[in-house]
């Protein structure tokens, strides 16, 4: 049996809602750094301390979390009641 890539072994994770979607690499890891901080700290990390785990700027990390929102905030529209799926 082979092993679960990363990218699945993240989204079989994620709340029901979310697993369907789309998510870059890059994406899943940042929410599995933002999860694992979480439950290590009771508080959410900061964009400097997201940005310096991975070695990049704020603003990437911000907009990381903004395409993860839109994308949220997609699929909330799309499984709202009486809206019509494809």
């Amino acid at each position: 049996m082979s092993e679960a890539s990363f990218e699945e072994t993240i989204q079989q994770s994620l709340p029901k809602g979310l697993q369907a979607m789309y998510f870059t690499e890059k994406q899943l890891r940042i929410m599995e750094f933002i999860q694992q901080f979480r439950a290590e700290r009771g508080i959410a990390p900061t964009l400097e301390e997201i940005a310096k785990n991975f070695n990049v700027t704020k603003i990437t990390i911000y907009e990381h979390i903004n395409q993860l929102e839109r994308k949220a905030r997609s699929r909330e529209r799309s499984s709202a009641p009486g809206r019509l799926r494809s």
